[in-house]
């Protein structure tokens, strides 16, 4: 017995070392995947963080886009304007010129020296009127071509920065898509084999820990039936000492019930047998008195 229950502590201590080992290895595997929640958790704020980010920028890439557009616009109609005041401003001259060529038609009356004097003077005046427009065009086509020059290249600079810019964001994107197709890629493969891992775990703790409990069942189905007998055979003996006195309890009161019985017909004999003497008595003395 001594030799049973020492292999039985060996068995329990080398089993209990077993458990404590797969249960280090289970938290460890548990440890592992809760860091691999923490790490996609992560990424995907990240990825949150970033695409909220983007999209910022994108807002400010269109509102900046929008207003070098609305730029745009703002300066090709100030240049339909120019254009449009030069038609005008052509046309009013033209009209100005009829208009003072029929008042000079109306003053025609004046001497021919006055009217000579007044066209010399017109067509110097016109002349030079038109030296200047033509030389104040040249400066302002210059001026202009120099504006718009510096405007296309500010523009083309500005556009050419927000090309650059939305590339940039679209491959960044392909490259996180990329990247994220990957990295679920690898939590899947490595899911799969820890998953694989554990399972083969769990099956050895399963199988460890239904050999311990199979002998520790059995060990307690001992025990257990061995109180279960001491059990049964104090209850037994209880029973039949419970039994005994009740049969012995039983046995008294019938004895006492016949000896009472006994006890009643032999008082009522002796009563019957008194009461056949005091009647035999009673009737001699009563003839005896008779007779007298």
């Amino acid at each position: 017995s001594l030799a049973r229950s020492r292999r039985q502590q060996m068995m329990f201590a080398k089993l209990k070392r077993a458990t404590i080992m797969i249960q280090s290895i289970v938290r460890s595997v548990q440890k592992q995947a809760v860091f691999s929640n923490y790490c996609k958790a992560g990424t995907l704020i990240q990825k949150h963080w970033r695409g909220a980010r983007y999209r910022l920028a994108y807002s400010n890439l269109r509102s900046c886009s929008i207003m070098l557009q609305s730029l745009i616009r703002c300066r090709q109609k100030y240049l339909r304007y120019i254009i449009l005041m030069k038609g005008v401003i052509s046309l009013q001259s033209l009209f100005r010129g009829i208009l003072s060529r029929t008042k000079i038609s109306h003053y025609r009356v004046r001497s021919d020296a006055i009217t000579l004097q007044s066209h010399v003077h017109g067509t110097l005046a016109r002349n030079n009127l038109y030296k200047r427009h033509l030389a104040a065009r040249c400066i302002q086509t210059l001026w202009r071509k120099l504006a718009t020059q510096a405007d296309f290249n500010v523009y083309r600079s500005s556009a050419t920065s927000i090309q650059s810019l939305a590339r940039c964001k679209i491959a960044r994107m392909r490259y996180l898509k990329f990247l994220w197709g990957i990295v679920l890629l690898q939590g899947v493969v490595r899911g799969q084999r820890d998953r694989s891992e554990c399972r083969k775990y769990h099956d050895a703790a399963t199988c460890i820990q239904s050999s311990w409990r199979r002998s520790r069942t059995q060990m307690q189905y001992v025990m257990l039936r061995l109180a279960i007998v001491k059990i049964q055979t104090s209850i037994r003996e209880a029973k039949i000492h419970a039994c005994f006195s009740r049969k012995i309890d039983m046995v008294v009161n019938l004895q006492r019930v016949v000896r009472g019985i006994m006890e009643r017909r032999r008082l009522m004999r002796r009563r019957e047998a008194v009461r056949r003497v005091q009647c035999s008595w009673r009737g001699a003395l009563a003839r005896a008195n008779y007779k007298r």
